[in-house]
């Protein structure tokens, strides 16, 4: 199977690993949360208690600014929004993580 790499919306990360394949994703990188801070749900808990109701299939709880460029995990720092949304309006970003991921 081939390599993965996984995407940290929260910390503007990308992050892979010669060792990860899809099939490790759900074996064991997610159950076993070696991918501790992609498992954090700290935020949609607290943004759950509340009040904000379940995101639709297509919506994702995303946050407005991601942690290193002066965001919080916080609930006001969170907002639904339709995911495929999401990822055009914010692709320039990742794809400058994962850019600085290669060269590390």
């Amino acid at each position: 199977m081939g390599q993965i790499g996984v995407l940290d919306t929260t910390i503007a990360s990308y992050a892979t690993n010669s060792d990860w394949s899809f099939h490790d994703l759900f074996g064991s990188l997610l159950p076993d949360r070696i991918l501790d801070v992609f498992c954090n749900d700290a935020a949609y808990a607290i943004w759950r208690k509340k009040g904000g109701e379940m995101p639709e299939t297509d919506d994702i709880l995303a946050i407005k600014v991601p942690v290193p460029l002066g965001g919080g995990m916080k609930p006001e720092n969170f907002t639904v929004e339709d995911t495929f949304s999401f990822y055009e309006t914010t692709a320039p970003i990742y794809k400058k993580a994962h850019a600085q991921a290669r060269r590390s």
